[in-house]
C-alpha cells in the first residue's frame, strides 16, 4: 500500500507563489509547516486564475496531520474550493 498526503491535489501552478516550510518548536513536540503560498489552478500560463493559500502541519510525536485552507477559491467553479481536487491522507 502506497502512502501520500495530498493536500490539494490538482492541476496547479506554483505562480505568482512558491512553497514554503518551517520547523517550530522544540523535539519531541516539533511540527513542520508546508505553505504553498498564491499557488494558481492552471487553466493555461496566460489565464492561471486567481491564487490560492493553503498549508498541511505535520506533528512529532502524536503523528498527527492538519490540512488548512485559507483560501482555495481560484475564481472558476469547477475548481473552486477543491471541486476538482483529490484531498486526504492514504496509508498508516
Amino acid at each position: 500500500m502506497s502512502r501520500s498526503i495530498a493536500v490539494l491535489w490538482d492541476d496547479l501552478y506554483q505562480w505568482p507563489g512558491g512553497m514554503y516550510y518551517q520547523v517550530l518548536g522544540a523535539a519531541p513536540h516539533r511540527r513542520v509547516v508546508i505553505e504553498f503560498s498564491r499557488f494558481s489552478r492552471l487553466g493555461s500560463v496566460l489565464q492561471p486564475g486567481d491564487p490560492g493559500d493553503f498549508e498541511i502541519v505535520l506533528y512529532e510525536g502524536s503523528s498527527a496531520i492538519v490540512l488548512q485552507y485559507k483560501d482555495v477559491d481560484f475564481d472558476n467553479p469547477l475548481f473552486d474550493f477543491g471541486a476538482s481536487a483529490t484531498v486526504g491522507i492514504q496509508g498508516s
